[in-house]
């Protein structure tokens, strides 16, 4: 009997230690660009983040962080595309039309600091920074 209980038990903490949730992504970060500009998103346990410019629910899988945005600047995802979209042909230049400005995939780093993936159009990379603690 006490052999069933030690090989469970040794079973449950296999089981666990292969369960890996990635870094702990809650808390305050900085969105930065390449102009140097950055603007403040704060993640939620609850599995919502908002900030200056957008905001939404997340998920997590291990390193990997999936945004999927609600509102940009205000305006919903729909919105914001079209009015993107707009803007590009007037300065001349294009947005993808099945780029997917709902999702940002990002992967987290390894010491949980900075978080980065490809904009969904193309562009430069998104960025993000966890702020430091006060």
């Amino acid at each position: 009997m006490k052999q069933v209980v030690w090989i469970s038990l040794l079973f449950i903490a296999l089981v666990l230690a292969g369960c890996k949730s990635g870094p702990n992504i809650v808390g305050k970060w900085d969105m930065g660009s390449t102009e140097g500009l950055t603007l403040p998103v704060e993640f939620k346990a609850d599995k919502t983040f908002s900030g200056t410019a957008m905001e939404g629910t997340w998920s997590q899988s291990d390193k990997t962080v999936t945004l999927t945005l609600t509102k940009v600047m205000g305006m919903d995802v729909a919105q914001f595309q079209q009015k993107a979209q707009e803007i590009a042909k007037q300065m001349g230049s294009k947005t993808p039309e099945n780029a997917d400005m709902a999702k940002l995939v990002l992967t987290v780093s390894e010491d949980g600091q900075t978080m980065s993936g490809p904009s969904p159009t193309g562009r430069e990379p998104v960025s993000f920074k966890r702020e430091k603690s006060s």
